[in-house]
């Protein structure tokens, strides 16, 4: 009986330690979004969305008709609640006439606005100077360093511009581009998206040499950082989660509702604001990876 129990327990153990081991869990989320709120259609064409820390609302680019845009000063700047999207100001600043992209830097909102770059007074609204780039045609993405440097892109030549002080350089120019859009300063690196090749491109910024991360981002728009990844937006209606290994997935595809422009990302609650363009809202994201 002895032998026989002491069998038996051998066996089990043997046949235990051969069985195969099951894998540990492993976090395999794919990243997504899911919607928190929308505002009304009261927005007209809005392109470009920025987050002011100072009094924690949405600035809002309102180009007020189609892109390219004509000189007619009927363009504007509005601002949101970021925690529900209601109306705060809807014509903050005026007499814009194509507002794009946007950069924040000491009290100033910068605007790219078809040939020039606007200045306005955070504090008053108030349009306090402008720089007309020479040779611009569609002036649409700002992005300014840490130490104030501007830089600005310019779809329609395949130009990258650096505004410092009073002066405007061209620091860019290629074809290889194909209208150069979404950009985001890094310190020693830039990312750009660019609306014409879907190529989204790693510049550096010591000799201005540049490489390819990933492609086939069409009609790339805007640019965000999260962690070492990135969040980017093509206008047609997609969103893009794009690993820093150059990875991409499909965050969300609104292209049969809405055009999905120039984005804005908190980081810190994962959200992620997406003006509509002809749809005449802003919507907000939960961003889940």
């Amino acid at each position: 009986m002895r032998l026989s129990l002491l069998s038996i327990i051998i066996s089990f153990l043997i046949l235990s330690n051969c069985q195969p081991k099951q894998q540990e869990s492993l976090d395999t989320t794919t990243p997504s979004l899911s919607k928190l709120w929308e505002t009304d259609t009261l927005l007209q064409t809005p392109e470009s969305v920025i987050f002011n820390p100072t009094d924690s609302l949405l600035y809002i680019s309102c180009i007020n008709g189609v892109p390219s845009g004509k000189k007619d000063g009927d363009g504007y700047i509005a601002k949101i609640s970021a925690k529900d999207g209601s109306m705060v100001q809807l014509n903050w600043a005026t007499g814009l006439h194509a507002p794009k992209g946007m950069g924040i830097y000491d009290g100033m909102l910068y605007v790219a606005d078809i040939d020039s770059v606007v200045v306005i007074s955070l504090a008053s609204g108030e349009i306090v100077k402008g720089y007309w780039v020479e040779g611009a045609d569609f002036l649409n993405d700002i992005d300014i360093s840490d130490s104030g440097e501007v830089y600005i892109s310019d779809s329609g030549t395949d130009k990258v511009h650096l505004l410092l002080g009073d002066s405007v350089t061209t620091m860019l120019e290629s074809s290889d581009f194909g209208r150069p859009n979404g950009l985001l300063h890094l310190g020693d690196k830039m990312m750009m998206a660019t609306s014409g090749s879907g190529n989204f491109y790693t510049i550096n910024t010591t000799d201005w040499t540049y490489n390819i991360l990933t492609d086939s981002l069409f009609s790339g728009d805007g640019v965000k950082q999260i962690g070492d990844d990135f969040i980017v937006s093509c206008w047609k209606g997609e969103i893009y989660y794009v690993a820093a290994n150059g990875e991409k997935t499909l965050l969300l595809n609104t292209e049969e509702a809405f055009n999905t422009a120039d984005i804005e990302l908190l980081p810190e609650s994962k959200t992620v604001f997406v003006p509509t363009f002809f749809g005449n809202q802003v919507i907000a994201y939960q961003l889940k990876n």
